[in-house]
C-alpha cells in the first residue's frame, strides 16, 4: 500500500507498506523519519465522508481505510493529536511541529483571538520565519481576522519591528507560551446542534466546554470529565448523562447532534481518549483491551461497541497517560545529560543579582541558576547553552539552610525532581515515579520535572 503523509507546512512524504502493517507502525516510521521522538503527543489523520478522523493506530491500517483506486496512494495528515504545555516539549523538532500545527488552526480560524493578540502572535511567526524586520513589504503568516487587512499589516510591522534581535527559536517558543494561554489550546473541536441550536464543542484537557458559533463564541457551559456518567451513541447523535449539583440525585442528559455518524463517534472517540490522557493517573487494562466489532470501521453500524471479544480490532491507541508519556519521552532524549556532565553545583543564591535566592528551574535541562525575576531574561541556560523554552518557580520542602537535601519520603536519596505544575521539590525520582499527587498541597501532578543540580551532602 503507498501512502502520502502531509506535515503541516505542506511538505509531501511517500512511504509504502504492507497491508497487515498496524497504525503505530506507520506512525513510528513517519516520525522516525522526520526525526521527532515524543511520538505520543502526535497521531495520523485521514478523512471519511468529508469528516477528518484519527487513524486507530493499535488496528491494521487496512481495516480503517476506503478502498482506494489501484496505484493511488492513501492520504494521511501527521498532527498533533494530544497539545501539551510547551514546558514538557523535551525536543526541538516536536516544538517545531506544535508552532506549525498551531500555526494553521490559526488560519483555519480555530481561536477566536483579540485584535492585540492576533496582532503579537503574527508578529511572533513573522519574526520565527523571517528573522529581523526589514522595510520592504513582505507577506505576512496568515490566519482568518475580522479586521481590514491593510491595518493589521501595519500593526504586525510595529510590533516584528520591536522584535529585533529576537533569534527564531526564542520567537516560535513566546509563541507556543502564548498560545497556551488560549482557551481551545489544547481542545479538539466539534461543530454540532445542541438545543436547537448551533454550537462548537471543545474537547480538552479537563472536559467539554460549549460554545456559540462565530462570530461571539460565548461560552455557553462547561463538563468536567469528572461529571461525565455515561455516553450513548446513537447514529449522529452522542448523548452525554452528566451529574446535577448540589445534592440533586437527578442527571442532566445533554445531546450533540454531529453532521454525520462519523463525527459523532470522532467526538465519542476523542472524550474517552482526552479524558485517558490528561485527567486518569493510569490507563487500566480493561480499557485499552475494549475491542471493536471486527469489520471495518468506515462499515460500522451507529452501535458500534460490543461486549463480544475480537482480536482484530481495538476501540482506543491511547496507551499512556500525559505523565506517562512524558517520562517516557524523557527517558529517550534526557538521559544523556547526565552522561554529558550537565550538572552543576547547587547554587543557594541567584547567580545574576547575588542577591535573591535560586529557586527557577530551567525547561527542558532542568538546571537552577536563577531567582524568577532574573531567569525570566534568559534565553538560553548558562550551564548547557541548550535554549529555555519556559520557567517553572520552583519551592523547596526541606530546610536549604541546613543543606538537608535528603528524599522527605525515602529519607535516603537526593532529591532530584519538581511536581508540575505545583513547584513542589520533595522526593527523588524513584519515590515521585509512585505518586499521583503532590505530597504537600495534593495538586494532581500533570508531569515531574527532574533537576539537574549536585546539592550538597547531609553531614550526618
Amino acid at each position: 500500500m503507498k501512502f502520502s503523509v502531509v506535515e503541516s507546512d505542506g511538505r509531501l512524504h511517500e512511504f509504502v507498506f504492507t497491508k497487515e502493517k498496524l497504525g503505530q507502525e506507520v506512525l513510528d516510521r513517519v516520525c522516525g523519519e522526520l526525526g521527532i521522538k515524543e511520538k505520543n503527543y502526535f497521531g495520523l489523520k485521514h478523512t471519511v465522508n468529508d469528516t477528518s478522523v484519527w487513524l486507530n493506530l493499535r488496528n491494521p491500517v487496512l481495516t480503517q481505510l476506503r478502498p482506494h483506486l489501484p496505484g493511488k496512494p492513501h492520504r494521511l495528515r501527521l498532527e498533533v493529536k494530544f497539545f501539551v504545555d510547551p514546558r514538557e516539549l523535551q525536543q526541538e523538532e516536536t516544538r517545531r511541529h506544535f508552532y506549525l500545527c498551531l500555526k494553521t488552526q490559526i488560519a483555519e480560524g480555530k481561536f477566536n483571538l483579540t485584535r492585540e493578540k492576533a496582532v503579537k502572535l503574527c508578529a511572533l511567526m513573522a519574526q520565527a520565519e523571517y528573522g529581523d524586520y526589514e522595510s520592504q513589504k513582505r507577506h505576512n503568516p496568515e490566519f482568518l481576522s475580522p479586521w481590514p487587512r491593510h491595518q493589521m499589516e501595519e500593526e504586525v510591522a510595529k510590533v516584528h519591528a520591536s522584535l529585533k534581535g529576537t533569534d527564531s527559536k526564542t520567537a516560535r517558543d513566546n509563541f507556543l507560551n502564548e498560545m497556551a494561554k488560549e482557551d481551545l489550546f489544547d481542545a479538539e473541536t466539534f461543530k454540532a446542534k445542541a438545543g436547537g441550536e448551533k454550537v462548537l464543542v471543545a474537547v480538552g484537557s479537563s472536559g467539554l466546554k460549549v460554545y456559540e458559533r462565530k462570530p461571539y463564541c460565548r461560552l455557553k457551559q462547561k463538563i468536567s470529565f469528572e461529571d461525565i456518567t455515561k455516553m450513548n451513541l446513537s447514529e449522529e447523535r452522542l448523548i452525554l448523562v452528566t451529574k446535577k449539583p448540589l445534592a440533586e440525585s437527578r442527571y442532566n442528559f445533554i445531546h450533540f447532534f454531529l453532521p454525520n455518524s462519523e463525527g459523532a463517534k470522532a467526538m465519542h472517540k476523542a472524550v474517552l481518549e482526552h479524558q485517558l490522557f490528561f485527567f486518569s493517573p493510569k490507563v487500566r487494562k480493561s480499557v485499552v483491551n475494549h475491542y471493536l466489532l471486527s469489520m471495518p470501521c468506515w462499515a460500522l453500524p451507529a452501535k458500534w461497541l460490543t461486549k463480544i471479544p475480537s482480536k482484530e480490532l481495538y476501540h482506543l491507541d491511547v496507551k499512556l497517560t500525559r505523565r506517562q508519556s512524558y517520562d517516557q519521552h524523557y527517558g529517550t532524549i534526557i538521559q544523556d545529560f547526565d552522561n554529558k556532565h550537565t550538572m552543576h553545583e547547587w547554587l543557594p543564591k541567584c547567580a545574576k543579582c547575588k542577591v535573591k535566592e535560586s529557586n527557577t528551574i530551567f525547561c527542558p535541562c532542568g538546571h537552577v541558576l536563577f531567582c524568577s525575576d532574573c531567569a525570566a531574561d534568559e534565553v538560553f541556560c548558562q550551564v548547557c547553552n541548550e535554549p529555555v523554552t519556559a520557567c517553572q518557580k520552583v519551592f523547596f520542602a526541606m530546610d536549604t539552610n541546613d543543606n538537608d537535601w535528603t528524599c522527605q519520603i525515602c529519607m535516603d536519596d537526593v532529591v532530584n525532581t519538581v511536581f508540575c505544575p505545583c513547584g513542589h521539590v520533595y522526593c527523588c525520582e524513584e519515590c515521585a515515579s509512585s505518586l499521583t499527587y503532590c505530597p504537600l498541597c495534593k495538586t494532581f501532578a500533570t508531569y515531574v520535572q527532574r533537576v539537574h543540580v549536585e546539592f550538597p551532602q547531609t553531614e550526618m
